[in-house]
């Protein structure tokens, strides 16, 4: 099988996720420490906050190699295959890719081969066949349950009121849901009540859209609203890489380095470039999720394809609320 020759025969430089004051602070005492005494509790559960929910390159994942030799070998950090190979093709682990064109080889100074990497996703870092991505498996983390989290004492419309509380209903099944909003119609504060019920579980979110400008419009509104909830955004250029946060603010490309991470997600502007495109972005979304998990899709414009569920007998139901259509999907595996 041929493939695409690349120009560089080296590697391309990945700088690891910045690390926030406090976590650089706990991290540190545990590389000195894992060198002669086993991990505390403490430190397992610190490294767990950091990469739990996580699918990385060695590279993202700052830690000196003793340490983290030590976690793969006590099976805290499980290697994946990057690039899987099967009579079909090649695979992309991280963004799904299948496409043969997308696929290219480059001399490898590990392997010291010509060695099979992915172009799809190689904005987020190299991925070669010959180096696996890694998650970390163990233990779990266990979010908290916020008390009163929201302190925004705002009222919504009839057709909002109505379409929040279906959102909570959803939440509470885990099911998915479709919530069909003209602009201007309050999506982001309907949510707020969904969101709450959430947190006061103990469960994690992400808002993911994909737009920067909305994550970057989005997080000073969710502090506010949300005061006592770790809020992070994430997006090309944001200061924070980390993603440790309970409540997470992203664009759909940053969910490629998530895994079994969030209890809800929902999915901003489904209807738009490039999350309409590019089949990763769904992807790399649907694997983000933990199962079960509750998932919310908002659109202000569904595509034909949206419209063409809605009108099936395949949905429980479509109410028309003013300016709001709140759909309830029902998936058959």
């Amino acid at each position: 099988m041929a493939y695409h020759e690349s120009k560089s025969a080296t590697y391309e430089h990945i700088s690891s996720p910045a690390i926030s004051p406090d976590e650089s602070i706990a991290i540190h005492p545990i590389r000195q420490s894992a060198q002669s005494n086993p991990l505390t509790k403490k430190e397992i559960s610190l490294l767990a906050k950091r990469f739990s929910g996580k699918l990385l390159l060695r590279q993202e994942i700052e830690m000196d190699e003793l340490l983290f030799s030590h976690l793969v070998s006590i099976h805290a950090f499980r290697p994946v295959p990057s690039i899987i190979t099967s009579w079909k093709g090649e695979t992309c682990q991280r963004c799904g890719n299948q496409s043969k064109a997308l696929f290219a080889a480059m001399p490898c100074r590990k392997c010291q081969k010509r060695c099979i990497y992915c172009r799809k996703c190689i904005e987020m870092g190299r991925v070669l066949a010959c180096q696996p991505l890694y998650e970390w498996t163990s233990p779990t983390i266990h979010w908290p349950s916020i008390k009163d989290p929201c302190s925004w004492r705002g009222s919504l419309t009839a057709a909002q009121e109505y379409a929040s509380n279906r959102l909570i209903q959803a939440l509470h099944e885990r099911g998915e849901m479709l919530v069909w909003a003209v602009c201007g119609a309050g999506k982001t504060e309907m949510l707020f009540p969904v969101i709450t019920e959430a947190l006061k579980q103990g469960k994690r979110i992400c808002i993911a859209t994909p737009r920067a400008d909305v994550v970057r419009e989005l997080k000073p509104r969710l502090l506010q609203a949300f005061p006592k909830v770790s809020i992070q955004a994430l997006y090309g250029g944001s200061e924070d890489k980390t993603g440790t946060a309970q409540l997470i603010i992203a664009t759909t490309h940053q969910l490629l380095r998530f895994k079994a991470a969030f209890d809800v997600m929902i999915i901003d502007e489904i209807d738009a470039f490039p999350y309409n495109k590019d089949a990763s972005l769904p992807f790399a979304s649907n694997r983000a999720k933990k199962t079960p998990s509750t998932t919310i899709y908002l659109t202000a414009t569904p595509r034909k394809e949206h419209q063409l569920l809605i009108q099936k007998s395949s949905f429980r139901m479509c109410l028309c609320l003013s300016a709001i259509t709140v759909t309830r999907f029902l998936f058959h595996n």
